[in-house]
């Protein structure tokens, strides 16, 4: 966009944006707040906590394509309880084996995450020793 004017940037701007909005589509993999995966974290009350984005995962594709299979990743990178909504606990990669082309989007729990007390380790202890 080497434009002499700033009439004629505007109408390259505006054509290159009718290119790519008439031509590419948004795909959504998972919506915000929608359950990626379960976990159950490190001393933690509760076990198979789901975890969510916080936003639209979300890839682009040529209009006159079918969407291609991706091949998704959850890595959890905090394992130890407590954990807090608001602090990120991992990341979900998204990868096209097809291109290679990659992206990720950071993960959070649904739920706080109780961290268990020596009493919740003593009686889970018993509990084992039983059964």
């Amino acid at each position: 966009m080497d434009a002499e004017t700033s009439k004629s940037r505007n109408a390259d701007t505006t054509n290159l944006m009718n290119y790519g909005f008439n031509n590419y589509k948004v795909v959504t993999l998972y919506k915000a707040g929608e359950s990626i995966t379960n976990h159950t974290f490190h001393n933690a009350k509760q076990e198979n906590t789901p975890i969510i984005t916080k936003e639209d995962v979300t890839y682009v594709v040529k209009k006159n394509e079918e969407p291609s299979t991706m091949n998704v990743t959850v890595e959890i990178t905090t394992e130890e309880a407590p954990i807090d909504t608001e602090n990120k606990v991992g990341q979900v990669i998204i990868t096209n084996p097809n291109t290679g082309w990659q992206t990720s989007f950071d993960i959070y729990s649904k739920n706080n995450v109780e961290k268990l007390k020596f009493k919740d380790i003593f009686i889970n202890y018993w509990k084992a020793l039983i059964n």
